[in-house]
């Protein structure tokens, strides 16, 4: 569930799916709280901050997202699965929808056996 990057971060890749039941399209973008520092990347599209697509009316977007965190910050971590919030949301309408989700990242050998 988790890529130590070469710098020391670490990245999480997620499916996220948003159904737009409105009778016009939608622009949701995607933001994270509660993992300090995070970025957020949907796959095929341009760097945004923060990141958003286009859903069309009544109509499901797939996305798969990548959310890393730099390395200082992910030296901070003390556990490895921290739970943080996921949110979508709509420029157009002013509102948010917010799922809580998990975080991974790799567990150090503390006894330093191999």
């Amino acid at each position: 569930p988790f890529v130590l990057l070469s710098d020391g971060g670490i990245r999480n890749g997620y499916t996220v799916k948003i159904l737009n039941k409105r009778h016009e399209p939608r622009r949701i973008a995607l933001v994270v709280s509660g993992l300090p520092s995070a970025k957020v990347a949907i796959v095929g599209l341009e760097a945004a901050d923060p990141p958003s697509v286009l859903v069309a009316t009544d109509a499901l977007q797939e996305l798969r997202v990548y959310v890393t965190v730099p390395p200082n910050e992910a030296k901070a971590l003390s556990e490895a699965s921290t739970t943080f919030a996921l949110i979508a949301r709509d420029l157009d309408a002013k509102s948010d929808v917010t799922r809580k989700t998990s975080f991974q990242r790799p567990v150090s050998n503390q006894a330093g056996t191999r």
